[in-house]
């Protein structure tokens, strides 16, 4: 049922389809290979927790394919639909009481990218005289739009991964106002799989760039992936920006498509000897 309401939609609603908040993105391109997750080399090990999958192991996934550009992205909720069948689509949330109104659009400055395009724009507006500690988190769902709701992979009838990773980026002037980065992988019913933290950011207060990576392989389906951003308890001129991009995901085939490919060959085989 993945695709058929899909399909019978008008080809334009498919390209960029608005939601009231945020736009419908389909068949985005999914780079694979070594260069799928952060080919600029803006990562930094002080940014990548230590139970990380590594992005190498993830690039060489079969099936795994990271996006690289979220151009049409608008403020609000967004969504990757993909047409064909064996792959999730992803929803994109944001939740937090001082993220400003640009927050989920694309963002092409190249201070805020971990590859040549733009990324997701998760933004505080911490630029009022306040000492309180701030939370703002980033959710990415993973199910399937229908072309007029989006239903999260949560009975394990939808298709969802098993590996997922992407990257954050930020200038020094911006991420050094973040205490902590934590991503959470959590299952089909919502209960965590592993937590990957950043615990006391170190980073300068400086025009460089500085970027970090989150990744998860296992055996068990991801249904969603929590980015939690606390700021840190102290006043900013400025307001606090990173960039989400270099998403990337792979599916291991369900037994019935070992079966299936297992069969093919089988029936090959004999008719060789045949």
């Amino acid at each position: 049922m993945k695709n058929y309401i899909r399909l019978l939609m008008p080809l334009p609603l498919l390209t960029a389809m608005h939601l009231a908040s945020g736009a419908v993105i389909t068949d985005a391109t999914r780079v694979t290979g070594s260069d799928a997750i952060d080919p600029l080399n803006r990562v930094i090990s002080g940014l990548t927790p230590s139970n990380v999958t590594s992005q190498s192991t993830l690039e060489a996934t079969a099936g795994f394919g990271a996006v690289q550009t979220f151009t049409g992205f608008t403020s609000g909720t967004n969504i990757l639909s993909f047409t064909d069948s064996n792959l999730p689509d992803v929803q994109f949330s944001f939740t937090g009481s001082s993220l400003t109104a640009d927050t989920g659009s694309s963002l092409a400055n190249t201070n805020f990218v971990t590859s040549n395009s733009d990324s997701i724009r998760f933004e505080s507006n911490l630029n009022s005289p306040s000492t309180t500690a701030r939370e703002m988190t980033a959710v990415m769902t993973f199910g399937d739009w229908d072309g007029s709701a989006f239903t999260a992979a949560t009975t394990g009838s939808l298709v969802a991964p098993q590996t997922v990773g992407f990257t954050f980026a930020s200038q020094g002037s911006r991420m050094y106002m973040f205490d902590s980065i934590v991503a959470t992988f959590k299952g089909l019913d919502g209960s965590t799989i592993q937590t990957q933290s950043l615990e006391g950011l170190d980073i300068v207060n400086d025009a460089n760039v500085y970027a970090g990576y989150f990744g998860y392989q296992g055996p068990t389906q991801i249904g969603s992936v929590e980015l939690t951003i606390i700021t840190q308890e102290i006043a900013f001129l400025t307001t606090a920006i990173v960039g989400i991009d270099d998403f990337g995901f792979a599916v291991i085939p369900e037994p019935s498509s070992y079966t299936f490919l297992l069969g093919g060959i089988a029936g090959l085989l004999i008719l060789r000897r045949r």
